[in-house]
């Protein structure tokens, strides 16, 4: 009997490790999604195209960029100002959404009051968000997920302007990428927490290589304890790079945005963390523009997309049996010595 039971145990499959799945987007822009007639019909639609991924993962976030609110007073002298119908939160929610970066160059266009109703219903739909506050201790607070006894942490930065748009101990407004805030918000989340995710708003519109400032930042988070640094506000994906074994993908660009542009495009970053193993990220194309999906991004197999992106890249990542791009990393939850 004894024999028999050794031999079940050696014939029996392993049993599959357990992964907390993530998944990140780039830009967010619901405002006017309520006027789209496919909106009316199906709350979902902006979604669908992305739903499987929204919905398998633990944990799904994006960056909202523009603010949830019925009023507000209008910034001046800005081209481009955007306000949301509430009522589309509650929309994302369905779909699946757990949290939002608010730090970004649209979530103060309606001011104080604005920004105050879109944290208000972020909280009563139990959506979390990081990057924007009444004041700078505020805005510089991470979100927080527990998921299969794993603890995950989220900071978010703008280093976009207006400068009007940056909180301060006195004024409402976004999370100024500062390297003392940096520094100092990423090592006092590391140590509890197991995965440090820093979520930047930064660079120039439609430019395909990061700025020399993004490099600095995101070496700086990782040099902090950040176990990944992702990016937006490009409009187009940006390459990535492996830094002291983190990834850094400097613009996610697109998610479901209002853009015209032929050069918009968009990528979701799925991670698959294995904790006290190692880190798999899944680069997903998106098809993005306007005129072809309206507000419903979709997965695409478009030939070349994921090519452009390694050729945006100083990390050559490998690409998977379904065109996906994957990079596969260890997660060391023994911090990094912080460079001095």
């Amino acid at each position: 009997m004894k024999w028999l039971l050794l031999f079940v145990i050696a014939i029996s499959p392993q049993k599959e490790k357990t992964s907390v799945k993530i998944v990140l987007f780039g830009d967010l822009m619901m405002a006017g999604m309520d006027t789209l007639k496919a909106v009316r019909n199906d709350p979902l639609f902006p979604f669908r195209g992305t739903l499987s991924l929204i919905r398998e993962a633990d944990i799904a976030i994006a960056n909202l960029e523009a603010p949830l609110g019925t009023y507000g007073i209008r910034v001046e002298d800005k081209e481009y100002t955007f306000l949301t119908n509430p009522k589309l939160a509650s929309y994302a929610k369905a779909a699946g959404f757990d949290g939002f970066v608010l730090a970004n160059n649209h979530i103060m266009d309606y001011g104080t009051a604005a920004l105050r109703q879109t944290i208000e219903t972020l909280d009563s739909l139990g959506i979390k968000h990081a990057g924007a506050g009444m004041n700078v201790g505020e805005a510089r607070k991470p979100m927080i997920f527990k998921c299969k006894g794993v603890k995950i942490g989220v900071l978010a930065y703008s280093n976009t302007f207006p400068k009007s748009y940056w909180a301060t101990s006195k004024r409402a407004g976004t999370a100024f990428g500062h390297v003392g805030f940096i520094r100092s918000d990423v090592k006092r989340l590391r140590d509890s927490v197991d995965f440090v995710i820093v979520y930047f708003h930064w660079g120039a519109e439609r430019r395909i290589q990061p700025k020399g400032y993004q490099r600095t930042l995101a070496h700086i988070a990782i040099d902090a304890g950040a176990d990944l640094v992702v990016g937006s506000h490009p409009h187009i994906v940006q390459g990535i790079e492996v830094y002291r074994g983190r990834l850094i993908f400097y613009s996610l660009g697109n998610y479901a945005f209002r853009s015209t542009t032929d050069s918009a495009s968009g990528a979701a970053l799925l991670v698959k963390l294995f904790p006290q193993d190692s880190v798999v990220y899944e680069i997903v194309p998106l098809k993005v523009r306007y005129r072809d999906v309206r507000y419903s991004p979709k997965v695409t197999h478009e030939k070349g997309f994921i090519e452009r992106i390694r050729e945006r890249s100083s990390y050559k990542f490998d690409v998977n049996e379904q065109g996906f791009g994957r990079v596969v990393l260890p997660h060391r939850r023994k911090r990094l010595t912080t460079k001095r």
